[in-house]
């Protein structure tokens, strides 16, 4: 039994239910397939949660993919998301923060809201390079992870939220056919986003501070 959908939701369902508050959870689509886990999610959506988009296989590298890939990616997980909580997602992040054209291009084509697979820090890189060692067993796994063509965008993309268009050019703006980027919060490029893995690596004070003086978000 995959902890996320048991012992993992229950710790975070203890916050919500304290605190009132909603949560955005994103899911692999081919885990849908499962009854059970279709069935845990169903009840998330009714409890009030928004279900996003996390890809259908979880592919570490979705930015080599070729058009057809990336669609199908994105498709299949939409579509059995919809069968499974009776609407169609809106948000979307890709595995391992890697995105493309294509990726931008079907989000928009499928009427999504808003995309969180920016990680505006240097932290990208490291990250990379030890999920690409822990695959030395499967090398062409561990390839994939480093054939991203996305390498700039820790230096290219705002830490402050965003629209890019269907050609991947970013603007402050809100128009048609532009998607809201939603970058994982962070404090400068030159320190690690906020997001589960800092608190197993620095501690969860360090975790609480961050956020604490991480200031308003536009």
């Amino acid at each position: 039994r995959d902890p996320c959908f048991h012992k993992g939701f229950n710790r975070l369902a203890r916050l919500f239910s304290k605190y009132d508050f909603p949560l955005t959870i994103f899911v692999v689509g081919r885990d849908l397939k499962d009854p059970e886990r279709a069935s845990i999610v169903r009840e998330w959506a009714l409890q009030g949660h928004e279900i996003g988009n996390h890809s259908w296989s979880h592919h570490f590298n979705m930015a080599c993919l070729n058009k057809r890939e990336v669609r199908d990616e994105v498709l299949y997980a939409h579509d059995i998301i919809t069968r499974t909580i009776g609407k169609e997602p809106k948000g979307f992040i890709a595995p391992a923060w890697s995105s493309s054209t294509y990726l931008v291009r079907n989000l928009l084509e499928l009427n999504y809201l808003y995309d969180t697979s920016v990680f505006p820090s240097l932290y990208l890189y490291p990250m990379v390079a030890k999920i690409a060692s822990k695959h030395w067993r499967n090398p062409a796994k561990g390839l994939r992870m480093i054939q991203r063509k996305d390498w700039l965008g820790p230096l290219r993309y705002p830490k402050q939220p965003f629209y890019m268009d269907g050609q991947m050019k970013i603007s402050s703006e809100k128009g048609e056919n532009k998607l809201l980027i939603l970058p994982l919060p962070s404090r400068n490029r030159f320190s690690l986003c906020l997001w589960h893995t800092k608190g197993f690596l620095f501690g969860w004070d360090k975790v609480k501070n961050d956020i604490k003086n991480m200031g308003p978000r536009n």
